[in-house]
């Protein structure tokens, strides 16, 4: 009889404690009482890149004092972190908790933010719509490093930008037997000296990929990162022909 009531509650422990496990993982988060609005960044909108952000925040029992983006994009990851860290609660015992920012484009004129009933933000934007003005402004000629797990490569950049505030960015960048890779969904941010463009990039025996670049303006040079379609994501440098 002994035996058979072990087996009976090692079945019953077996069954009940990943839901007990996933209980005590679900928080309750406190109220918000003080925030920044969500946004969407520029760059991302732009991009065309929407996804979820899951981000680990810690709070000192009113306010957040860390915050860690653990999944999402680059670009999108940045933002949510950011306004996290404006949010401020009810008075609470000090914790960690977490919450998912969800980008997403929707169709309509008018963006849409929800703040978190539950656990969840959710940041909807109309698409973004491109218009091409000419008077382009040349932004120069650039020696580009690319480093790859196969090794370096070169390639020239040349871009130009017009548009409101000089948003729009246009150009190629040129492999060394002058091959032209056409720029496409390009956006620059002045404000941050930062932009991204998207093309096809040829791969060593291989066909091309679309390729997301982000690059940081820093006087005559450029660092940044890019990612392809095979989700494979590398470092670059340039600097500015003279």
């Amino acid at each position: 009889m002994r035996l058979h009531r072990a087996i009976l509650l090692l079945l019953v422990l077996a069954v009940f404690a990943p839901l007990a496990s996933a209980q005590e993982s679900e928080k309750l988060l406190p109220k918000v009482v003080e925030h920044a609005e969500p946004v969407y960044p520029g760059l991302a909108r732009q991009a065309r890149i929407s996804g979820e952000v899951r981000v680990k925040f810690t709070t000192n029992g009113q306010s957040v004092t860390g915050a860690e983006a653990e999944t999402g994009h680059e670009l999108l990851r940045l933002a949510a972190e950011e306004n996290i860290r404006t949010w401020k609660f009810v008075v609470h015992e000090p914790d960690t908790f977490t919450v998912i920012f969800r980008y997403r484009f929707q169709n309509g004129e008018e963006a849409i933010v929800s703040l978190p009933s539950s656990t969840v933000v959710d940041i909807a934007v109309p698409l973004p719509t491109i218009q091409i003005q000419w008077g382009w402004l040349g932004r120069g000629r650039w020696k580009a490093q690319l480093r790859s797990a196969r090794g370096n490569s070169q390639r020239i950049l040349e871009i130009q930008t017009s548009g409101p505030h000089e948003k729009w960015l246009k150009g190629d960048m040129i492999n060394a037997h002058g091959q032209k890779e056409e720029i496409d969904d390009g956006y620059f941010d002045e404000d941050r000296n930062m932009f991204g463009f998207t093309l096809m990039f040829s791969q060593p025996k291989g066909e091309p990929l679309n390729t997301f670049f982000i690059g940081k303006l820093s006087g005559d040079k450029i660092t940044g990162t890019f990612v392809n379609d095979a989700g494979t994501t590398r470092a670059w440098t340039a600097a500015l022909e003279k």
